[in-house]
């Protein structure tokens, strides 16, 4: 996982995934992962104070060609990226 934007003041949702690892501790690192983000999105919903919350599962392996695609759009897009920034 990567660093999200911020985090609810309800913090991470515990109860869902740690009853999943005690259950499975084998569990697929995707489908940990999944059930980790998908029960903070959720709880972050019901949160009174706020309700939102960015987390993403990231297959980091792909990192490398993300960066050389970004940086091909960013050279690409150069002038009209710098001209309205």
């Amino acid at each position: 996982m990567v660093s999200e934007d911020f985090e609810p003041g309800i913090g991470w949702s515990y109860e869902g995934w740690m009853g999943l690892l005690e259950q499975n501790p084998g569990v697929d690192t995707v489908q940990l992962g999944t059930v980790i983000v998908d029960d903070m999105v959720a709880d972050a919903a019901k949160d009174r104070d706020n309700g939102d919350a960015t987390l993403a599962l990231v297959d980091e392996s792909a990192i490398g060609d993300l960066y050389k695609a970004w940086v091909g759009f960013a050279y690409t897009s150069q002038d009209k990226l710098l001209d309205t920034n």
